[in-house]
């Protein structure tokens, strides 16, 4: 039977002929440092002995370990029944030093399942937070084109920036309004190559109106964006202009407030909002025409 067991190093026996001593100093350095996180790729392969293991895989592991000062390792540890060519490489396939979020979920999913465990049993067991197993399994709940997304991501295909944590976000939207909606919202973050935060304030949008065409949202998402990059640049306008472009920055703080003060917003005051909106548009439509001599659609088409 195959377990997973935290090992004393002591016992270990090592097995010459798998891992030779030579090896980078520096990338010894390197994984001793990352040695406090414990995950399932970073266990050795061990055979259960009649007295102590023999180590089958995993001899840098052992020895950063040694080098971190730690007296016990996590480790597979296997028995002469698993010690089969096949079984031996669907082990090692645990751990190999590049595995992509597709099939280390993949990996996992099948752990559980062949051990019957909850997610917080395998928690327990590998020495992983829940959230984060949740997290690597979040994968196999969605279409092949985005784990395609994630996996392009993983091997820095450029262009490729959905993530995990987008797939996270897009999870809270399938439970909170319905999937197509969350396929949607994924598409759209491939398409604008959407940061987290950016991806988090439309998901904000869409789960509070539902109805919202998440096109439209995505690029005024994205020429907020730009255009808040461009004013950095640009310097300071002036006390003068200054204050006047603060207080329309005033504008959504203090509907929230009053919408917060209320039970809800009703219809005709929704209506008297939206006039309100509309007609300060229109007025800001008439500041530039008056003062450029453009309409804010052409300047639109020209910094957008």
């Amino acid at each position: 039977m195959i377990r997973i067991d935290r090992v004393p190093i002591e016992k270990i026996k090592k097995n010459p002929s798998l891992y030779p001593d030579n090896f980078d100093r520096g990338g010894w350095e390197r994984l001793a440092r990352s040695i406090s996180q414990v995950s399932i790729l970073e266990m050795v392969i061990l055979l259960e002995l009649d007295e102590g293991y023999l180590q089958l895989s995993g001899e840098k592991r052992i020895k950063a370990n040694i080098k971190t000062g730690k007296d016990e390792i996590p480790a597979i540890v296997v028995g002469d029944a698993e010690l089969t060519p096949d079984k031996i490489e669907i082990i090692k396939n645990l751990q190999p030093d590049e595995i992509d979020p597709l099939e280390r979920a993949i990996i996992l999913n099948s752990y559980i399942e062949e051990e019957g465990l909850t997610k917080r049993d395998a928690s327990k067991k590998l020495g992983i937070a829940r959230t984060t197993i949740t997290l690597w399994l979040i994968i196999l709940e969605y279409e092949e084109k985005y784990q395609q997304a994630i996996i392009d991501n993983f091997n820095n295909k450029e262009g490729a920036k959905l993530t995990l944590s987008h797939l996270d976000l897009a999870k809270s939207l399938d439970s909170t309004v319905d999937h197509k909606t969350a396929t949607k919202f994924l598409d759209a973050i491939m398409k604008y190559q959407l940061t987290r935060k950016e991806s988090i304030d439309m998901k904000k949008l869409i789960q509070k109106y539902p109805n919202l065409d998440i096109e439209e949202v995505s690029e005024m998402i994205i020429n907020r964006k730009h255009l808040e990059d461009e004013l950095a640049k640009s310097g300071d306008l002036g006390e003068e202009f200054k204050e006047i472009m603060e207080s329309f920055d005033t504008i959504n703080e203090k509907i929230e407030v009053i919408k917060e003060a209320q039970t809800e917003v009703n219809t005709e005051m929704e209506q008297k909002l939206l006039k309100e909106i509309l007609f300060t548009e229109q007025k800001l439509q008439q500041i530039a025409v008056e003062t450029f001599g453009k309409t804010l659609n052409e300047v639109k088409e020209r910094l957008l």
